[in-house]
């Protein structure tokens, strides 16, 4: 709504006419109170909604990338206690290696390896790859 202190032919519609401009000015900044009221009060129902739906959001996407990841650990239990099992078969520079797999039948499972590690160290890399994208340092051993 516009207000105006003297009438404009040009404008269209509902026209309120006051006796004083004081007057005029009341009901302006009374409809503008009113009116930022309004917004204010959906911007506070709307603000922690939003804030709500993008927490949910982050939790979501990181419990799919940790779904994501359990479903690949079976797999690396697997092939860390294949190696485990065959620790001695295994050489330092290797960067693969052809394993039977006791849990199908004695069918080779061939394994991946870094060839930068020992054996025992690349076995722990197989058996706890979640660790390694953690900034948890490796398990070592404490013997001395």
């Amino acid at each position: 709504m516009n207000f105006s202190a003297l009438p404009y032919q040009t404008h269209e519609g509902k026209q309120q006419t006051f006796n004083t401009l004081s007057a005029m000015l009341d009901a302006f900044y009374a409809q503008k109170a009113e009116h930022d009221r309004v917004r204010t009060q959906g911007e506070n129902l709307i603000r922690p909604l939003k804030t709500l739906i993008e927490r949910d959001e982050k939790k979501q996407k990181k419990l799919k990338q940790t779904l994501k990841d359990t479903e690949k650990a079976d797999d690396y239990r697997i092939r860390g206690e294949i190696l485990t099992t065959y620790l001695a078969q295994v050489k330092r520079g290797d960067t693969s290696v052809t394993l039977p797999n006791f849990y199908d039948d004695m069918k080779p499972l061939k394994i991946s390896l870094s060839n930068q590690l020992s054996p025992s160290k690349k076995t722990r890399r197989s058996i706890f790859p979640a660790t390694r994208s953690c900034a948890t340092p490796w398990p070592t051993s404490t013997s001395k």
